[in-house]
């Protein structure tokens, strides 16, 4: 499946209706960072913070979020990043664009 959603991945992570109800209702910030040899995930939510490090040779790692785990691997594009998710009850595909502009 492709998203641009979460919830798409939580379903392929196996995660039931109602915790990805609740999961969906939290704010959450995304940072990304690009290093010369990884991509990495910063999500800061009240409940709990992650940070996940994708090499940026697309090789599958494992991918926490605050739900559990599942394997992952990204693509960077000219507009953002690929994210694919395989989880316990299947395969997800989520695309987030990146504004390029500098806030400082």
């Amino acid at each position: 499946a492709a998203s641009e959603s979460m919830e798409e991945m939580l379903t392929a992570m196996g995660v039931g209706w109602a915790k990805r109800k609740i999961i969906l209702n939290l704010a959450v910030t995304e940072i990304f960072k690009v290093t010369d040899s990884e991509f990495v995930l910063e999500r800061q939510s009240s409940v709990k913070n992650t940070t996940n490090a994708f090499p940026l040779s697309g090789e599958e790692v494992d991918f926490e979020e605050a739900i559990g785990t599942a394997k992952a691997s990204v693509q960077l594009t000219e507009r953002g990043v690929t994210v694919t998710v395989n989880g316990n009850a299947g395969t997800t595909v989520v695309t987030r664009e990146v504004d390029s502009a500098d806030p400082a």
